[in-house]
């Protein structure tokens, strides 16, 4: 046991962290490595109910990538719109040049531009 050890010292398991077991509502405390081990083999083997728990965590993963997709659509469109927005003082020189040519056309826009 003593070399089993030192042979697993330095050795991380992703389902091991902060000296717990994270495995999907488990989170038992394992003081080491091997601990952690032991228990994985005895409390979450193969069975109906771990099979269940993996087909579930299937479930979350799928969802939490087509989240992170939808995500990653929303940031790249919000940096193509600030890429593609002119400067401030250019877009004030565009409302002063359309309100002479279009002096009915509402104001808002430029009040909008010139707020601090």
């Amino acid at each position: 046991k003593q070399w089993y050890q030192r042979r697993v010292r330095g050795i991380q398991h992703p389902l091991y962290y902060n000296k717990a077991c994270q495995w999907a509502g488990c989170e038992s405390y394992c003081g080491s490595l091997l601990e952690f081990l032991e228990h994985l083999i005895k409390e979450h083997g193969l069975s109906d109910k771990t099979t269940a728990q993996c087909r579930v965590q299937t479930q979350v993963v799928g969802y939490l990538q087509s989240q992170a997709k939808k995500e990653r659509q929303r940031l790249s469109a919000m940096m193509a719109h600030l890429h593609s927005i002119p400067s401030k003082s250019l877009c004030i020189d565009a409302i002063f040049s359309l309100n002479e040519d279009f002096p009915e056309s509402p104001p808002s826009l430029y009040s909008f531009l010139v707020r601090p």
